[in-house]
Formats: structure tokens, sequence, C-alpha cells
């Protein structure tokens, strides 16, 4: 069986697969592709398509990249995707709706981040950059640089009260670690549906912040700003990162709710392991 994710560029969330399914299914995987474990990501799109004779094994994946909806018939075995949006785009059971699966991330955590910063900023990948991180850190807000390792991340995000996040993992992160969080949204880089998918699973209502630099430009061009002008840009461009610490409407979803959703991908997992020790 092969891990099925995005491997292109180093973000957390995307590198969380093998990082996580190493420790939840050791020795499960190895270079035969006759079977796709589709894990974490926005992966359920067209793209499958090409591996038509091949079996799929979607466990917590979710849609909204690609061209189109993938073709699913027989050679797909759904354990649950990301949220409702995906379950009916994809036009499978409503109930195979659960939530991401790197909630299940909870389970192989050993320690608790000690709490150091009141606010941390995880951009999205695309925005990531020297200068956002140097704003950061000028007004005390630590910086959850996405390319970081999942350690790393994870270290950082369990140490602040609160998370203002352009990555949607960052958000997942952030809830699975109770720190209450802030999406924001600065570009077309952000894709709602996903977001809309993943939060209507937590129950929360997604209500993003949006935070924009000096004529509009997003977040992903802040270098290009501080170019012209730079020293009353940068001053702007602070002001517009300070304005969501001072209006941050943090979310989270009831420990009721997380409590019930890790306990029902345990219960997936578990069938999983099952099934696959059986075929």
């Amino acid at each position: 069986m092969k891990l099925h994710y995005w491997p292109q560029a180093p973000n957390f969330g995307d590198q969380l697969n093998p990082w996580l399914w190493s420790k939840l299914l050791p020795g499960y995987f190895d270079n035969s592709d006759d079977k796709l474990f589709v894990g974490i990501g926005t992966l359920l799109n067209s793209e499958l398509d090409k591996h038509q004779d091949k079996t799929k094994i979607v466990f917590g994946s979710g849609v909204g990249y690609g061209n189109s909806i993938p073709r699913v018939d027989d050679k797909w075995k759904f354990y649950f995707v990301r949220g409702p949006l995906s379950a009916k785009a994809l036009d499978i059971d409503p109930k195979l709706a659960l939530t991401d699966a790197a909630i299940l991330t909870k389970l192989v955590l050993t320690t608790t981040p000690e709490k150091k910063y009141q606010f941390g900023f995880c951009p999205h990948w695309e925005t990531r950059s020297k200068a956002l991180e140097n704003l950061c850190t000028e007004l005390g807000i630590l910086y959850v640089d996405p390319f970081s390792s999942v350690d790393a991340v994870l270290e950082k995000i369990g140490s602040v009260e609160t998370l203002i996040t352009e990555a949607m993992h960052g958000a997942i992160f952030a809830d699975f670690l109770r720190v209450p969080w802030v999406p924001v949204y600065s570009g077309s880089n952000i894709l709602q549906f996903k977001w809309q998918d993943w939060c209507q699973s937590v129950q929360v209502e997604y209500r993003p912040q949006h935070v924009s630099l000096p004529y509009d430009r997003p977040l992903h061009q802040l270098e290009f700003v501080l170019k012209i002008h730079s020293r009353i840009k940068r001053k702007l461009s602070s002001r517009a990162l300070k304005k969501l610490t001072v209006n941050a409407k943090p979310m989270l979803s009831s420990n009721r709710v997380f409590e019930g959703l890790l306990e029902r991908a345990q219960e997936k997992l578990e069938a999983f392991k099952t099934d696959f020790k059986a075929s």
C-alpha cells in the first residue's frame, strides 16, 4: 500500500501524512501502489482518475482542488471524508462525513507546550515570507512558519493563547490542541470551500476576518509593498496585522464535539486495521 499525498511543497499540513501515519500505522506502507491510502489533505479531485486500476482507501481527505470531482467506482473504499460538503460533492452517504484525519494527531501527543505568547500567526504557505516573520516579531506575535517541521508547528501552536491563521491546518492543529483560533483571508489563495467543509464537521461557523496591506494588496505581496516607501508601508502593514489581534473573535469546537469526533475517528482507524489484516 502506498501513501498518497501532496509532497511537492514542505507544507506542514501535507507533511503530516508521513509523520502521522508512520506512527499510527507502522509497517503498513511500502512501494506497492496497487492500493493508495488517501489521507490528510484536499486530495479528492480529478488527479485520482489517473489511478483507475488501483484501490483508493479514503481516510479523512476532502474535496476542493482540481478541475473536477473524481469518478467514484468500486475501486474506492471510504472510511470517512473531511466534512459534509465533500460527501455531497462526491455523492456518497452523508454518514461518511466525519472530520479531517489530522485530528488523530491528538493520539500521539506526549507533551503540552508552555504558554509563552498571547497570539501566534500561521500564514498560508504561499504567503510566508521573511518580511512577514519580521513584522510579527516586532509586534510580539509568534510567527508559525508553515514550512517548519510538524513537531515545530505543534510546539509553536501549543505555546500561544490564540492562533490567527490563514492555513486551515493551522486551525485544525489549534483545535485539537484546544487553542482558540481566528481564521483570516487575504487573497484568492485561500480556498473557502475546504474551510467551510471542515468547520461544518466541527460545528463551528466559518467567519474569517479579512486582512489587506496598503493599496488593498494581499499578504503574499508584502515584500513587494515594502519595496516602495518602505517606512510608511511598513507602518501601515504593521497596523493591519495589529488590527487582527485587536478585533480577534476566537473560535473553538466544543469539548463534546471534539471528543466525539476523536472517538469516531479512532473507531475508523481500528476498523481499517481489521480490514487491512483480513485482506
